[in-house]
Order: C-alpha cells, then sequence, then structure tokens
C-alpha cells in the first residue's frame, strides 16, 4: 500500500514469485529447499513472505545470499551454485541453463508507477508511465 502522503499511482501488473533451479535440477517448490543455497534480491522488502512460507514449512537453507544484481543471480542458478526465490520478470526466460517454477503459494510483488500529485509531472515522466503501461500490458493485471 501507498504511505500516506500526497501521492498518485497507476497499477501496472503483479509479479509472481517464482523458483528458479538450473535446467536439470530436482528442486520444484518450497519444500525442497530445506539445505540448500537461496539465492535472493537484496533489499527486496516483500521477502519477508517468502522467509514465513520457509519457516512455516519447517524448510531451513543452508544459507541465503542477497545480491543487487539479477544477472548474477541467474548466472549463479545456471552455474549450479544455489536456487532463487524472485520474482518472475527478475529473469530472462530464454535462458534455457535455467527452469523456471511458479510458487503460487507467495503473493505476487506488485508493480507500481508512483508521483506526488502536488507536483508538476514533467513530460518525460508521463510518457515514462505510459510506456510502462504499455510494456506491462499482456502480463499479469494488478489485482
Amino acid at each position: 500500500p501507498l504511505p500516506e502522503g500526497p501521492f498518485a499511482a497507476r497499477e501496472l501488473c503483479d509479479d509472481p514469485y517464482v523458483l528458479a533451479t538450473r535446467a536439470d535440477g530436482s528442486e520444484r517448490g518450497l519444500d525442497d529447499l530445506d539445505g540448500r543455497r537461496l539465492l535472493a534480491i537484496r533489499g527486496c522488502p516483500q521477502y519477508r513472505f517468502v522467509e514465513l512460507q520457509l519457516l512455516a514449512r519447517g524448510v531451513a537453507p543452508a544459507s541465503v545470499s542477497r545480491f543487487d544484481n539479477n544477472a548474477i543471480i541467474q548466472a549463479l542458478v545456471a552455474a549450479g551454485e544455489g536456487v532463487a526465490v524472485v520474482p518472475e520478470l527478475v529473469l530472462d526466460p530464454a535462458d534455457r541453463r535455467i527452469a523456471i517454477h511458479p510458487l503460487p503459494e507467495l503473493p505476487a510483488r506488485r508493480l507500481t508507477a508512483v508521483w506526488h500529485r502536488e507536483r508538476a509531472v514533467s513530460v518525460a515522466a508521463r510518457e515514462f508511465v505510459e510506456a510502462a503501461v504499455e510494456a506491462t500490458a499482456g502480463l499479469a493485471p494488478a489485482r
């Protein structure tokens, strides 16, 4: 939810969490992560839902490594250095070195464009929001 304040917003889409494994990996869901190295995005505030789901299932990863770079996460998964629980848009689905498995038990990340409604919005900012709306039009709508 938006914090209190003079904000306007345009919801773009929901970005569901998925499990990324090596293409030949045996992991298919959260229950398969016990004792595995888990790769994650640094600073993702919604990641606490992943951790709570793992805790509720009694799943204890061997370690959790957090990264700022999506390509690094994908390369480490492809190299067999761990598995990743990340939002789907983080990954390049054309990479044949990895497999992507849905995790419907986790709430999707909601992507939203937000701006200060009491400030003038530049033409570039308006065009950016419209481009984002257009780019996400074919994805899962925000619910």
